[in-house]
């Protein structure tokens, strides 16, 4: 696929996250149930995810297009070096001409005063004509491709524009998203408030509610054990988008960095990270396991052991730790 295709194909999967986070509406009365609560926080959270991983994909495809821009902008600068060398051999040998006035055959035969001198000045016209020919010819053929390269880059340089504008609505939708998920954690509370029962019948059933504490944990000094300890230290801080640290995390973010400390380089994308290490079945799971969440994958987390993870959640929750089974899990991949 063409660039062009790759970055609007980019820009379609941008348009329709778009789409789906703006059917939620910001004024929802308060659900009557702690499950209708709950539903109402997943949903979000599922197209907060959508979200960010259509924000992932793109921003990989507009930095191919942008390696592909300069690609393009430095053959730019050596065909049109080439172009300006023809043009000045052009305009040397149409001077010539000039001065020779034209070199006509005809013209030969009257200027010349013996036969030999004849058959030198017509072969040398005719040298000149095939060596102006083949030179113009080239002339125009480079000048052509110049142009075709610098239509080109012209292209490709509006559909980053195009790229850049995108990502930077989803940021501006998912930041007023936030707005959002605290009210659904609003609403999520108030439900629980009034429905005591039903929300330890919930807890129980599901053991599900994310905690903003990190429980006590213990490296072994496995490479496994490092990677658990670093997300761990950073639960109660901020989800942020396209957050790659120190200051605030996204999903693939976090995830990443924790395995930066084992010295292994992650891509800042949820899908792509999926594709690293072994895959390993949900009964077989250790801590240090990546788990991934939703179809298409659109969230990660590290497993900490005893059905938990540790993940940067969504705005206005931050990075917490949660049951395993809290959100849809798509696999899972071992990695040390």
């Amino acid at each position: 696929m063409s660039i062009r295709g790759r970055v609007l194909a980019g820009l379609t999967v941008v348009l329709a996250a778009l789409l789906s986070t703006a059917m939620l509406s910001p004024a929802q009365a308060d659900p009557s149930t702690v499950a209708e609560a709950q539903a109402e926080l997943n949903q979000y959270e599922a197209e907060a995810a959508a979200a960010e991983q259509a924000y992932h994909d793109t921003h990989d495809q507009y930095v191919v297009a942008q390696d592909e821009a300069d690609a393009i902008r430095q053959e730019i600068e050596e065909q049109a070096a080439d172009v300006a060398q023809l043009r000045e051999q052009v305009t040397q040998i149409a001077l010539q001409r000039y001065q020779s006035q034209g070199m006509d055959t005809p013209l030969l035969f009257f200027t010349s005063d013996d036969s030999s001198e004849l058959l030198y000045q017509v072969s040398a016209s005719q040298r000149l004509t095939s060596n102006t020919n083949d030179l113009i010819q080239r002339y125009q053929v480079e000048q052509g491709a110049l142009a075709d390269k610098r239509a080109r880059l012209e292209a490709i340089s509006l559909e980053l524009q195009a790229a850049d504008t995108r990502m930077a609505e989803l940021q501006a939708q998912a930041q007023a998203q936030a707005a959002q998920a605290r009210a659904a954690l609003q609403r999520l509370q108030a439900a629980e408030a009034r429905e005591a029962e039903l929300r330890r019948r919930a807890n129980a059933a599901n053991n599900s509610a994310a905690i903003a504490v990190a429980p006590a944990f213990v490296s072994d000094g496995s490479a496994a054990g490092a990677v658990v300890a670093f997300a761990l230290s950073k639960v109660g801080g901020p989800y942020v988008w396209g957050g790659n640290g120190p200051s605030g995390f996204d999903c693939s973010g976090l995830t990443r960095a924790a395995y930066l400390q084992v010295g292994i380089s992650l891509p800042h994308n949820a899908a792509s990270q999926m594709g690293y290490g072994a895959p390993v079945s949900l009964d077989a799971l250790q801590p240090g396991d990546l788990l991934f969440y939703y179809s298409p994958v659109g969230h990660v987390a590290v497993y900490i052991g005893g059905g938990q993870i540790v993940h940067a959640s969504t705005y206005g929750v931050g990075i917490v730790v949660s049951s395993a089974t809290s959100i849809p899990i798509t696999g899972a991949r071992r990695l040390v």
